[in-house]
């Protein structure tokens, strides 16, 4: 078990960018948070790619329309292909942590307004993102997401509950298919974002608590 933490910090060290070397020890966190980033970055590029894959095969094979998800995928695989270029140019981490985390937010809020709002099946991954933010930003971040979350999803419950009517880009017979692949991608991140934590958090734990 410990080699197997070791394999993933030491994997997640490989891909930090260069400016992250010179991180002081006092600026510790920032270097926890940027192996945060790299791996929710590689973890969210596969999910991305696989998910664009799998709609692209059921666009082909199947008689049924799948465009707006190819499409919204898309989008979101050239926005974070954008993030991972600025989070290794842009040399400040801290910036690129509260980019991620906001356009997680905002991104999913959109897609979730466009996919028929408190009963999208997109819901869950507006769920993680509080989660996300108190990855990669921390404490002060993460609450405020939570508020957002919570605010947002009051309004789009209480806007359902008065009648009305939010947009619905998914094709009725598509909705069944999108709501298993959006539980599947959800768990991924969720699994991501707590083993990546979990691994980063026993090595520091490893090098700065003393062996009794």
């Amino acid at each position: 078990m410990r080699h197997q933490y070791q394999s993933i910090t030491h994997l997640l060290d490989r891909w930090l960018p260069d400016y992250a070397d010179q991180l002081t020890a006092s600026k510790t966190e920032n270097k926890i948070r940027a192996r945060i980033l790299v791996g929710l970055f590689f973890s969210c590029m596969i999910i991305v790619g696989a998910s664009l894959l799998l709609f692209l095969l059921l666009q082909i094979l199947t008689d049924r329309n799948f465009t707006m998800a190819i499409i919204i995928l898309f989008t979101a695989g050239a926005v974070l292909a954008l993030q991972t270029f600025m989070f290794y140019k842009l040399a400040n981490i801290g910036a690129s942590a509260i980019i991620f985390s906001m356009t997680f937010f905002g991104a999913t809020l959109a897609v979730m307004i466009a996919t028929g709002g408190w009963n999208s099946p997109t819901r869950l991954l507006f769920f993680c993102s509080p989660m996300i933010s108190f990855l990669v930003d921390g404490r002060r971040e993460g609450l405020y997401i939570a508020a957002l979350v919570l605010i947002a999803g009051l309004i789009m419950f209480i806007a359902q509950k008065i009648g009305w009517q939010f947009f619905q880009v998914i094709d009725g017979r598509n909705g069944d298919i999108v709501e298993i692949i959006i539980w599947v991608i959800s768990i991924n991140i969720m699994v991501t974002c707590l083993a990546v934590y979990d691994a980063i958090l026993h090595d520091f734990s490893r090098h700065v608590i003393p062996k009794k």
